[in-house]
């Protein structure tokens, strides 16, 4: 056994490591000789110095196309076999181009994105294939956009109010046929609720103390998808997307502390079996009379509407039951009306205008900020509501008896919405 390992290792070594040099050098250059053809798919395709005014459907703002390119490639074996389409890129020069332009993808065309790869000196030839380019005009406009009712649910312990601003633009640039399109349609921007944690509320409420409670849209939100004009998502540039918020109410219960009056609507063609001048609403445990006024005799609550708003509406709001062509006798239709809702409104906006302390609202324009403020007021009438000391929304049983209307609280009350 020693003898055979000494004349494998020990006799005529020198021989044998110069063979095995030999043998190393000569795998080694006819290796780096051997040459093959890859296909290679979705290289990306860039067009730079395109004339003034001019793009291409589907041309990124980087330059890139939006369609890629597959090429043939010849060249040295050991790159051919590693190089992927990350690897390498087509670059076209626009300067001279015309309407249409007819490209023959060539080996000048392509260049290596990745330093270990050398197009002249791996690649040896490009099998040209053709690309058609067609340039349109170029054009930027500014895009409405639309923000609609955010999708999700609210966390608990809040319900949402508003979003606000319900109309931005943006500056959009790209070809002219399509920015046309954008500017007549518009755009949607909707934000998820989900998205928004308890505890980002909570910390926000801690530091104002208010029952509205102002989520700031932040800045990474502010982006609309346009895949057709760029493959990153476009910054909303409008001045007024500062005050973008969602607001939020807390779901606290307030107390109704005044009486709400109780009156009888009839439709001028109304045609019942009865006059409307001798039907009354008759007495129960829900209604007292004061100097003839019928009131709701319960001490009723309110949710998802701030404590100024029911200052600001007491005494001025009544129940009004709608006795309307084809209701149902047993079961009568009943509803919150505002008394002279224009001047509620005029009240309301006055009374947040001189106790305003929220720093972003200041900051905002006199016009938008009304017009916020009003539109927060519609919000709340549009949703006010009457609950129970058993917190379940007050259900109303209306039935007309001889000439008597009867209000009785329905045992088939609801309770409220989960906040």
């Amino acid at each position: 056994m020693i003898s055979l390992l000494k004349s494998i290792f020990i006799d005529n070594w020198l021989k044998k490591l110069i063979s095995l040099l030999l043998a190393i050098i000569v795998w080694f250059v006819v290796d780096q000789s051997l040459t093959s053809t890859k296909t290679i798919n979705t290289i990306g395709v860039r067009v730079i110095n395109l004339p003034s005014g001019k793009t291409i459907n589907g041309m990124q703002p980087s330059g890139l196309l939006n369609k890629r390119f597959s090429l043939t490639i010849a060249g040295k074996k050991s790159h051919l076999e590693e190089i992927s389409p990350s690897d390498l890129e087509i670059v076209i020069d626009g300067s001279e181009f015309t309407a249409e332009n007819i490209i023959n993808i060539q080996k000048k065309h392509l260049i290596s994105l990745n330093p270990e790869l050398s197009i002249s000196n791996h690649v040896n030839k490009v099998y040209e294939k053709t690309l058609v380019i067609n340039l349109v005009p170029f054009a930027t406009e500014k895009i409405p956009i639309y923000v609609s009712r955010p999708i999700g649910e609210a966390p608990k312990g809040f319900q949402f109010l508003d979003v606000w601003p319900y109309h931005l633009n943006m500056s959009v640039s790209g070809p002219d046929e399509i920015i046309k399109k954008l500017k007549t349609r518009g755009l949607k921007l909707t934000f998820n609720l989900n998205d928004i944690s308890k505890a980002e509320l909570d910390r926000i409420n801690s530091a104002r103390q208010k029952n509205v409670v102002s989520f700031f849209i932040p800045e990474e939100w502010k982006t609309i998808n346009l895949p057709s004009i760029s493959d990153m998502p476009l910054r909303i540039d409008d001045p007024e997307a500062k005050f973008l918020r969602i607001d939020f109410i807390r779901s606290d219960t307030i107390p109704i502390n005044f009486s709400i009056p109780v009156a009888l609507f009839f439709p001028p063609e109304y045609k019942g079996p009865l006059s409307p001048s001798s039907i009354s609403i008759g007495s129960s445990d829900l209604i007292t009379s004061i100097k003839g006024m019928k009131l709701l005799n319960k001490q009723l609550y309110t949710r998802g509407v701030s404590e100024t708003f029911v200052k600001i509406i007491k005494n001025m709001v009544f129940l009004s039951v709608n006795i309307t062509p084809g209701n149902d006798e047993e079961n009568i239709d009943w509803s919150i009306q505002f008394v002279n809702p224009t001047a509620l409104e005029d009240r309301y906006l006055s009374t947040m205008i001189t106790e305003i302390n929220d720093d972003e609202l200041k900051d905002m324009h006199p016009t938008l900020r009304e017009e916020h403020l009003r539109n927060r007021f519609r919000n709340y009438m549009n949703r006010f509501s009457l609950f129970t000391a058993e917190d379940a929304e007050l259900n109303l049983n209306i039935q007309l008896k001889g000439k008597e209307i009867l209000l009785k609280e329905s045992s088939l009350s609801t309770p409220p919405a989960s906040f």
